[in-house]
């Protein structure tokens, strides 16, 4: 059982965490920084420029993850053969409802939330462009 919390961010407690399943948290919450591989494409120097971006922090006894990694951190450790515990991380809170947008023939936005949330349907004319 690894322990863990989960508010603004993932909290994972590293005590006790195997080196592999610490680099496979850490990869996952890695991005690749295109502005390396321009400049790397391009000849220029990369010396300023990392490699990866590092969207985790790290302190002496947890690591501090996205929280919008919460599915991929429990499906590494399940991988693991371990289980992730504490604190909100069972809870399913009602999710932030994604919505849809369509531009019309007419140019109006139109922007539809799911049935359930609170935002309604809102449409938008865009400014007019005057010559």
């Amino acid at each position: 059982m690894i322990r863990g919390r989960a508010s603004a961010t993932l909290e994972i407690d590293r005590i006790g965490l195997a080196p592999a399943l610490l680099a496979e948290l850490k990869h996952v919450s890695s991005l690749h920084n295109l502005e390396f591989y321009e400049k790397e494409r391009g000849r220029r120097w990369t010396g300023n420029t990392p490699r990866f971006i590092r969207c985790y922090q790290e302190t002496v006894d947890r690591i501090l993850l996205p929280r919008g990694l919460r599915e991929h951190a429990e499906s590494i450790v399940t991988k693991a053969g371990s289980t992730l515990e504490g604190a909100h991380l069972g809870l399913d809170k009602k999710r932030v409802g994604i919505f849809a947008a369509r531009r019309k023939a007419s140019g109006v936005v139109d922007i539809a939330w799911p049935r359930d949330s609170p935002g309604g349907r809102i449409s938008r004319r865009p400014p007019r462009r005057t010559a």
